[in-house]
C-alpha cells in the first residue's frame, strides 16, 4: 500500500510541481483508512489527506488515478488558503476546481489524457448539477448510506442521522 502511495506522490512530485508543493507545504501527510463512498477527503483539521482503502488497494486503479485523487484533496486544502470557502451554495464550484486540478495534473502525465478527460468531464457536470448534490441534507444522506455499507449497528446509524440533522454532527 505505501508502494502505491509512493508512486503516486512521485508521478505528482514529477510532472505537476505545483501541486507537490501543495502538498509539502499544505499537508502533514497522507493516511488510508476505510471511508465508504469517497476515494479521498482533506481533513483540515488535522491537515492530512485521507485516501479510501479500497480506492488505494483496488487493482483497477493505477498510479496516476491515486495521484489525481491526491491532486484533488491538494485543491481543497489550497482553495481556503486563496480565501475560497466551502460553504454549501458553494460546494459544487469547489468540487468543479478540484476535478479540474485533476484534470490539469493528468494531463501533465504522459499516457493519462483520458484520465484528464474524464476529470474535466466531472468538473462540467458537477457545476450543472449545481448545489444541491452537495447540501447539508445530501451529505447526512451519504454519511448514513456508509454507515450501513460499514455495517454499523442500527443505533448507531439512527444516532448520527439525527445529530447531523440537528447540526451537532
Amino acid at each position: 500500500m505505501v508502494s502505491r502511495i509512493a508512486q503516486a506522490v512521485d508521478l505528482i512530485a514529477t510532472y505537476h510541481p505545483k501541486t507537490h508543493l501543495r502538498l509539502k507545504h499544505l499537508a502533514r501527510g497522507i493516511v488510508v483508512g476505510e471511508h465508504v463512498g469517497v476515494q479521498g477527503m482533506w481533513l483540515s483539521d488535522a491537515r492530512l489527506v485521507r485516501l479510501s482503502t479500497h480506492h488505494v488497494m483496488d487493482p483497477e486503479i493505477v498510479p496516476a488515478d491515486l495521484a489525481a485523487t491526491i491532486a484533488h484533496e491538494c485543491a481543497h486544502a489550497w482553495l481556503p488558503s486563496r480565501g475560497i470557502p466551502s460553504e454549501p451554495l458553494l460546494r459544487h464550484r469547489v468540487e468543479a476546481i478540484c476535478y479540474r486540478q485533476e484534470a490539469a495534473f493528468a494531463r501533465t502525465v504522459p499516457g493519462a489524457e483520458a484520465l484528464a478527460e474524464y476529470y474535466e468531464r466531472r468538473a462540467i457536470r458537477t457545476l450543472e448539477e449545481g448545489p444541491e448534490p452537495y447540501s447539508d441534507a445530501r451529505e447526512r444522506e451519504r454519511t448514513v448510506r456508509a454507515l450501513k455499507q460499514l455495517g454499523a449497528p442500527r443505533w448507531v446509524v439512527w444516532l448520527v442521522g439525527r445529530l447531523a440533522a440537528r447540526g451537532s454532527a
